[in-house]
């Protein structure tokens, strides 16, 4: 029996398909279909090579969501601001600790703990 590791699967069983598929050389009817230049001919091989080349053709024909998922793959996706607030909308409460202050505020913590274990949670 071989040990499950924990957490999320590298890959999905459709997603192993895509990339099989995605290997697979393009037939030729497919790749004249595409109506390649010269350079493209020498590069555009498999099924992948053509998807990626009809979304930068899309995305130069201004499609944005082929634009967005060209640059996406190639930059990561953009970041998103996001608001943190504290309760009811009102500004969160932020204190800067030295590790000397951080030492102390864990040992405080650590000693309420051990005193809870001890006598029951307090109320």
């Amino acid at each position: 029996m071989s040990p499950i590791s924990p957490g999320r699967p590298k890959k999905s069983p459709i997603s192993d398909r895509y990339a099989a598929i995605a290997e697979l050389p393009a037939p030729d009817y497919l790749l004249t279909a595409l109506k390649l230049s010269e350079a493209e001919k020498g590069t555009i091989k498999t099924y992948g090579d053509a998807l990626v080349l009809n979304q930068f053709r899309a995305a130069i024909k201004g499609k944005t969501d082929a634009a967005r998922e060209i640059t996406d793959r190639l930059e990561g996706r953009a970041r998103q601001a996001v608001e943190v607030s504290g309760p009811e909308g009102s500004a969160l409460d932020v204190h800067f600790m030295t590790d000397e202050q951080l030492d102390a505020r864990i040992a405080q913590l650590l000693a309420i703990l051990d005193k809870e274990k001890a006598c029951g949670p307090q109320k």
